[in-house]
């Protein structure tokens, strides 16, 4: 659980909300490539996530389990997120339709946002070391080492200038999809209301619109 791992959880809990947590399944996976030598460390490091890093997701309901990668167990997996549950609304869902905010008024948007300016800073504080290493390098005339450093700092300004980018074009965090998403569903209802039975369905026409968000965190790594 690093840095943008623990970054993109607690985003994840910011477009859920707490209300929607025992609706989430945590799931550990590869369990199908651990061999008996080693199943005592996984089994620690599942239990670390347990304790650490999910107690605060599990302690509102939300639900861990491990995949072995069979066809059989993905299907029970996606079976006990389909059956009936309380009809629950997503916190970013409540305040683009009830608030009228804009994606980036969310608390996720606000919270993405301050992630995208913390990995600028730290880019920008990684070149710039690599540039004072490349330069004492040069000055002892140590040609291999200048190139490796050298190749490294362009894999690190390609991603600055990636999350550069991203912050020009970052335009759709300022729309308004609330009477857009509310359009949706009305029209969704009333085309099929029996296909709107099930909580599995709402979620994904619901969901579908304030899922830009989450495409800005998949570039992020």
């Amino acid at each position: 659980m690093k840095g943008s791992a623990r970054q993109h959880l607690e985003l994840f809990r910011s477009l859920c909300g707490d209300d929607a947590l025992g609706n989430v399944m945590l799931v550990t996976t590869r369990w199908d490539c651990i061999g008996p030598q080693e199943l005592g460390s996984a089994l620690r490091r599942e239990q670390e996530l347990m304790d650490k890093w999910w107690a605060p997701m599990r302690k509102m309901g939300s639900h861990a389990t491990q995949f072995r990668g069979s066809r059989g167990e993905a299907e029970v997996m996606v079976l006990e997120l389909m059956r009936d549950r309380p009809s629950i609304v997503l916190d970013v869902q409540r305040e683009l339709v009830d608030g009228n905010m804009e994606i980036g008024e969310t608390k996720a948007g606000r919270q993405l946002e301050q992630q995208q300016k913390t990995r600028m800073v730290d880019h920008e504080k990684l070149l710039a070391r690599l540039d004072a290493e490349i330069a004492a390098v040069q000055r002892q005339a140590q040609s291999a080492d200048v190139a490796q450093l050298k190749e490294r700092r362009d894999g690190v300004q390609v991603e600055t200038d990636a999350w550069k980018m991203l912050m020009k074009r970052r335009g759709g965090m300022n729309a308004r999809v609330g009477a857009k998403m509310r359009e949706k569903v009305e029209a969704l209802r009333a085309s099929s209301r029996e296909a709107l039975a099930t909580s599995l369905s709402v979620f994904v026409a619901v969901l579908s619109l304030p899922l830009t968000v989450v495409k800005f965190v998949g570039l992020g790594g």
